[in-house]
């Protein structure tokens, strides 16, 4: 009986422990929450730089689906248009997943095949994750990704999209870029 007892206090213990670890974890409810708080307006360069820095340290904490569904909240591409272009460019890089500059210049290397191969599942990925992605996405292309080659070559992964060096085409994509990235390390 005692014994039982010892594993019930430890069991309870480690419930008390898991919810309390993960009561601070940012979620993706949290995460949206923050894009309420955006400082628009007159406030100083300051504030929005560290804004960005909180909300990518909230975004870098969530698993890669909540990750993909707060980028593609309407409410926090409104707060990108609203970005003046330092401080677009620097979310940009803020948020940016570990490798994905290595994902773009190694993609420089990559042929059309290779490109659809890994952007079919990535489109079914995020249309699974909330429908209506896949129109979205598919509407960015370029009409074909054979055209599409020669910009692969140049700019990589990019160079499948409408715009290229368009920070709003850059925010827009960034899910899908991390899927691909995703179906790339899976060795497809």
């Amino acid at each position: 009986m005692p014994g039982i007892l010892c594993l019930l206090v430890v069991w309870l213990g480690v419930v008390a422990a898991v919810r309390l670890v993960s009561s601070g974890k940012p979620s993706v409810a949290s995460t949206l929450k923050l894009v309420e708080a955006w400082p628009a307006g007159a406030v100083n360069d300051e504030a929005r730089r560290r804004w960005i820095e909180l909300f990518s340290s909230h975004l870098s904490a969530l698993d890669l689906d909540a990750r993909h569904l707060v980028l593609m909240e309407p409410r926090l591409r409104s707060v990108f248009i609203e970005m003046s272009p330092e401080d677009q460019s620097h979310f940009l890089k803020a948020t940016e997943p570990p490798g994905m500059r290595e994902l773009i210049e190694g993609s420089k290397r990559w042929n059309g095949g290779r490109c659809a191969r890994l952007v079919q599942p990535a489109v079914a990925d995020l249309e699974a994750l909330k429908t209506g992605s896949s129109a979205r996405f598919q509407a960015m292309f370029v009409a074909d990704l054979s055209i599409a080659e020669p910009a692969i070559e140049t700019v990589g992964i990019e160079g499948i999209f409408k715009g290229t060096t368009d920070p709003l085409t850059r925010f827009d994509t960034r899910p899908l870029v991390e899927r691909i990235q995703k179906h790339s390390q899976m060795g497809r």
